[in-house]
C-alpha cells in the first residue's frame, strides 16, 4: 500500500517528480471516456450495438455499415469542470468553463448492385474527443503538523550543493529555505516545519482526439462488419502553484515561500479498429469491437521556479527549461453490446468494455532500461477496467428522447472509489433532411491530491498531506447536421 501511495502522488509538487512520467501519466491517457455527438453523448455513448452515428463509429467500426444515405454532421459543447477539495477541515470550489468541439464528420453511404448480398459499402471520415484533461483545483488549509521544506531536506540530505535536482531541492536552497548544517555539506536542515497556512492551485487543460478513416460493409442487412485506421492527437498541459505563507507571524525569518512547476505534454499516435454487428433477428442485434493499442510518440516541455521571503529578504529562482521525448503505448479494448430496436419507435443499447490498464508501457525512443521500474510499477498497480454504458431513444416524430448511464470502473488495483459515474439526457429533432440534437451529460469522479510526499511523512512520524477531491463535468453538446 506503501508503494501505491507514492506511485499516485508522485509528489504533485516537488521537483522532477511532478515532471517525470508518473502513474498518473499512464492512467490519463488511457482512462478514456469518450465524448461525441448529441446523440452519442445523450445515451451516454451506448451506440456500439444500434449502428449509424458518427461518434459510435469510433467505438464500433461495424455501425457505419448501418448507414442507408450519407450524412454530414458537427457538434458544439460547453463544459463546466467543477471541482470541490476538502483539506484539514478546509473546504475549496472551483469552476473552469471549457468550449469545444467534440464531434464532426461525413459518412458517405454507396448502394452496391441490388442483386448483390453486399448491400452497402460506406466510408466515413470523422473526429471525435477521446478525453477532456480539463479541471482547475484549489486546495487551502493551515497546517500546524508539517512544511514542504521538511520534503526538501529530506530529498536533499545525502547530496551536496552542486549534486541538487534543479527542479526542487537546488531552487529550494538558492532561496535559503534549505541551509548545509556547520561542518557538514551533505546534511540540511529548512527554515520551517510547521505552522503554516498552505495554499495550492492545479490547473489542467487540454485533451485527446482522434481522426477516423473508416470502411464498413453490409451483407444481407444482417451482417455489418468495418474497420478503422485512427489518428490520435494529445495535448496536455498542467500547471501548479504551491504557497505557504506564515500568516500569524510566528515563525522566525520566514514569510513566505511560492513554488512553481509547469509541464506541457504533445504527441501523436496511431491505432486500428475492427468491429461487427449481427442481426440474427428484425430486432435484436449483438455487436463486438476491437481497438489495438494506440503507439504515441511524446513530447514533454517543463520548468519550475520558486520566490521566497525568508531572513527579511525577497529571493528567486528558476530551473533550466527541461525538454525530453519519449514512447508511449496504452492498452487494447474490446467492446461486446446487444442492441434492440422497436421498429421505428426507438431502441436500448447495453454494451460491456474490457481493457487492463496495466498494460501501459512507456518506454526511452533509443532504449528501455529508464522506465523499468515505472512499467513495473504500472503493471503492480493498475488493474482491468470493466466498463458499462447503457442507453435509450424513444421515437415520437419528429421527436426523439434520450437517456443514458455509464460507468468506468478505477484504474486502480486497491483503490476502488476512484470510479466515474455519467449521466446523459437528451433530445432530437428530424425533419426532412435537417437533424437538430441536444445532449446534456453529468460526469462525477472522486480524486485525491497529496500536498508533497507522504512518505516523507511518515518517516518523520507526522499526517499525510492529503486533500479529498471531487471532480465532476457539466456538459451541454448541440449537434447540426443533415442527410445527404
Amino acid at each position: 500500500m506503501k508503494k501505491l501511495i507514492f506511485s499516485l502522488v508522485i509528489v504533485l509538487l516537488t521537483g522532477i517528480a511532478s515532471i517525470a512520467q508518473n502513474l498518473d501519466d499512464a492512467v490519463r491517457y488511457s482512462y478514456l471516456i469518450p465524448y461525441g455527438d448529441s446523440r452519442f453523448n445523450a445515451v451516454a455513448g451506448a451506440f456500439s450495438g444500434i449502428g449509424a452515428n458518427v461518434s459510435g463509429v469510433s467505438i464500433n467500426p461495424a455501425g457505419l455499415g448501418v448507414y442507408k444515405k450519407s450524412e454530414i454532421s458537427g457538434t458544439f459543447s460547453i463544459s463546466n469542470f467543477v471541482s470541490n477539495s476538502n483539506y484539514l477541515g478546509n473546504s475549496n470550489n472551483d469552476i473552469k468553463t471549457v468550449v469545444s468541439l467534440p464531434s464532426m464528420g461525413i459518412m458517405i453511404a454507396t448502394n452496391l448492385n441490388e442483386n448483390s448480398s453486399w448491400k452497402n459499402l460506406n466510408f466515413g471520415v470523422s473526429y471525435s474527443k477521446l478525453a477532456d484533461f480539463n479541471n482547475r483545483i484549489m486546495i487551502s488549509g493551515d497546517n500546524q503538523y508539517s512544511s514542504i521544506v521538511e520534503v526538501y531536506s529530506a530529498y536533499a540530505n545525502g547530496n551536496t550543493p552542486d549534486q541538487l535536482n534543479n527542479f526542487d531541492t537546488r531552487l529550494a536552497f538558492n532561496t535559503w529555505l534549505l541551509d548545509t548544517l556547520p561542518g557538514n555539506p551533505t546534511a540540511y536542515s529548512g527554515i520551517v516545519s510547521q505552522g503554516v497556512r498552505q495554499e495550492y492551485i492545479e490547473i489542467n487543460s487540454g485533451s485527446m482526439y482522434e481522426i477516423n478513416l473508416s470502411v464498413a460493409g453490409n451483407y444481407e442487412d444482417k451482417l455489418y462488419i468495418g474497420g478503422a485506421l485512427n489518428f490520435d492527437i494529445l495535448s496536455y498541459k498542467k500547471e501548479t502553484s504551491y504557497k505557504e505563507i506564515d500568516k500569524e507571524d510566528t515563525i522566525p525569518y520566514f514569510k513566505s515561500l511560492e513554488s512553481f512547476n509547469y509541464l506541457k505534454t504533445t504527441g501523436d499516435g496511431i491505432n486500428f479498429k475492427i468491429g461487427l454487428i449481427y442481426k440474427p433477428i428484425q430486432w435484436f442485434k449483438f455487436s463486438a469491437a476491437f481497438h489495438s493499442p494506440t503507439y504515441f510518440d511524446f513530447n514533454d516541455s517543463y520548468y519550475a521556479s520558486m520566490e521566497t521571503n525568508v531572513y527579511g529578504q525577497n529571493y528567486n529562482d528558476e530551473s533550466p527549461k527541461g525538454i525530453y521525448n519519449y514512447k508511449y503505448y496504452n492498452p487494447m479494448r474490446a467492446i461486446f453490446g446487444l442492441g434492440f430496436t422497436i421498429g421505428e419507435y426507438g431502441f436500448i443499447d447495453a454494451e460491456y468494455e474490457w481493457t487492463d490498464y496495466s498494460q501501459n508501457h512507456f518506454s526511452n525512443k533509443h532504449a528501455n532500461t529508464s522506465f523499468f521500474d515505472l512499467n513495473n510499477t504500472i503493471n503492480n498497480e493498475l488493474t482491468y477496467g470493466n466498463n458499462v454504458r447503457i442507453g435509450t431513444e424513444w421515437v415520437l416524430k419528429p421527436l426523439a428522447i434520450r437517456a443514458g448511464y455509464a460507468y468506468y470502473s478505477s484504474p486502480y488495483k486497491n483503490i476502488k472509489n476512484f470510479d466515474t459515474h455519467v449521466m446523459g439526457l437528451g433530445f432530437g429533432l428530424r425533419e426532412n433532411k435537417l437533424i437538430f440534437d441536444v445532449g446534456v451529460n453529468y460526469y462525477i469522479r472522486n480524486d485525491q491530491r497529496y500536498l508533497y510526499d507522504p512518505i516523507v511523512m511518515e518517516m518523520l512520524s507526522k499526517p499525510e498531506p492529503k486533500a479529498a477531491v471531487s471532480l465532476d463535468n457539466i456538459l451541454v453538446s448541440f449537434t447540426i447536421g443533415m442527410k445527404l
